[in-house]
């Protein structure tokens, strides 16, 4: 056995705890380097899609940072692009165990039902969407871009939810407040853009 004096030995403990952080670190930015490979396997611009060699990818960097909602949202919409409806909603609800503003989660899901013609279903998730980002709004006061997006998705909600008034309401005021992102609004708000088509 060998023998560390007490200085020596508080010097490795500090080495050691000072290492924690590189070690947290590097697993999430290998995590991040493995959802860039799953999506470039996945990209529209690739030549050969490997889309179960991307879900495995995905599924480490999930490993290694289980609590990066966006991995989750990167799995559903792997998954979305596969047809595979139900297992894509099942890996998004796993995200409202931990964040449950996820209001983007919401929409994913309710669109989800959208597809699989369960249009009652998705009625009362893009409520609980609405009601999502509106507590957002007012809890996290977004700075006036981030407020918005945050606006922009309410609009195309409540469209979701047949209140094409409020909608329109909505979208007149964000034409004043953002005049210069008429061009964006006006494409959301005419269905020309559409910011939650993931498939």
């Amino acid at each position: 056995m060998i023998k560390i004096n007490k200085g020596k030995k508080t010097i490795l403990i500090i080495f050691l705890i000072a290492l924690i952080p590189t070690f947290i670190i590097g697993k999430r930015l290998i995590a991040l380097d493995l959802q860039r490979q799953a999506i470039e396997l996945c990209s529209p611009f690739s030549v050969e899609k490997d889309f179960e060699a991307a879900l495995s990818k995905i599924d480490l960097a999930l490993k290694l940072a289980p609590r990066n909602y966006l991995f989750y949202g990167t799995k559903a919409e792997f998954l979305v692009s596969q047809k595979k409806l139900k297992e894509s909603n099942t890996v998004i609800r796993q995200i409202f165990d931990f964040k449950e503003d996820y209001a983007e989660g919401y929409v994913m899901v309710a669109m989800n039902y959208e597809r699989m013609d369960q249009n009652d279903s998705a009625k009362i998730i893009y409520q609980k969407a609405l009601e999502t980002y509106q507590k957002r709004i007012e809890k996290n006061k977004p700075d006036k871009d981030l407020l918005l997006l945050e606006r922009l998705n309410i609009g195309f909600i409540l469209r979701k939810l047949g209140q094409d008034n409020k909608a329109k309401q909505l979208f007149e005021q964000l034409k004043k407040e953002y005049p210069g992102e008429m061009e964006y609004i006006k494409a959301i708000e005419n269905q020309e853009l559409d910011i939650h088509n993931v498939s």
